[in-house]
């Protein structure tokens, strides 16, 4: 990844200078259209086979999950530990359109039908933070084991000044494996 990073860079900046010294050469002067051009196509080709492949993984796909169990519960009993952000869509690329709960013992994904899947606290064996921010709120994921298969969750949490209920659901997981969770310094 970084050899394509300064490959690409090389190659601009070798076309910048080339363009530059040949319109200073021929016309006396640089023109607009020697740096917006180059740099426009710089940018497309740079987000379209450097930055997007990084993340097209990023986003699970759990709808399959869903199919299989559907756990009747009233969520009004139960804490919710994530959010939705709007950002051009951006969340849409990366998370699925699911909310998160859980309570002493489980932990609740529940796909936009409504549909719940129940996971034990037990069976969970990660909680991290990703590298993804969206409007400053950090992307976690939570990896748990469900029906003999490793799955992952990524949402963004709901955690602000009157809502600790995120700081909850990562207490929970510690008494039950200080190991799981991995949250750097802070938080």
């Amino acid at each position: 990844m970084i050899k394509k990073i300064i490959i690409y860079s090389l190659v601009f900046a070798v076309l910048f200078v080339a363009l530059t010294l040949y319109s200073l050469n021929r016309y006396g002067t640089v023109s607009a259209a020697t740096i917006i051009i180059p740099t426009i196509i710089f940018a497309v080709l740079f987000i379209r086979n450097i930055i997007l492949p990084m993340y097209k993984d990023f986003k699970p796909n759990n709808e399959r999950l869903f199919g299989y169990e559907n756990v009747q519960m009233d969520l009004s009993k139960l804490k919710k530990i994530s959010t939705k952000s709007s950002f051009l869509g951006l969340e849409k690329r990366l998370l699925e359109d699911q909310d998160y709960y859980f309570d002493a013992n489980y932990f609740y994904p529940v796909n936009k039908s409504g549909n719940t899947i129940k996971i034990p606290l037990t069976e969970i064996s990660e909680v991290s933070k990703t590298n993804i921010a969206i409007n400053r709120k950090r992307v976690w994921q939570v990896k748990a084991t469900h029906q003999n298969q490793l799955v992952v969750f990524k949402f963004m949490d709901n955690d602000t000044l009157f809502n600790s209920n995120f700081k909850q659901f990562l207490d929970y997981v510690k008494k039950i494996n200080p190991t799981v969770v991995k949250t750097g310094l802070l938080f």
